[in-house]
């Protein structure tokens, strides 16, 4: 009887514990959620303004301007490569000698007369 009185004794203590930490665990995990979800929803100037500017301004000021220059180059060497492969000199001279503009070079045989 003593012992069975002693075991829910113990018992109740021991439920009682478990509850008491395990509400307070659910609490925390509960108010840390909600933390969590006010910072995700921020936007990243209101969450960190200071270095929201900092790389807004170095974006700005290095970033956008490397990147126009690079873009820059890369646009004038396709260019030249478009006119030089459509500008071929031995290319025109061969069309300007096959249409008659200019006599054939020494030594070569005219196509028009064969």
């Amino acid at each position: 009887m003593i012992s069975e009185i002693i075991e829910k004794w113990i018992k109740g203590i021991l439920i009682d514990g478990i509850t008491g930490n395990l509400s307070g665990l659910f609490d925390n995990v509960n108010a840390k959620v909600g933390e969590i979800a006010s910072d995700v929803g921020s936007t990243p100037q209101a969450w960190n303004s200071g270095i929201f500017n900092m790389l807004r301004s170095l974006s700005e000021t290095v970033v956008l301007p490397i990147a126009a220059a690079i873009l820059a180059l890369v646009m004038c060497h396709e260019l030249i490569q478009m006119i030089t492969e459509k500008n071929n000199i031995l290319h025109l001279h061969g069309q300007a000698e096959e249409q008659g503009f200019i006599p054939p070079a020494r030594g070569s045989t005219d196509r028009r007369t064969a």
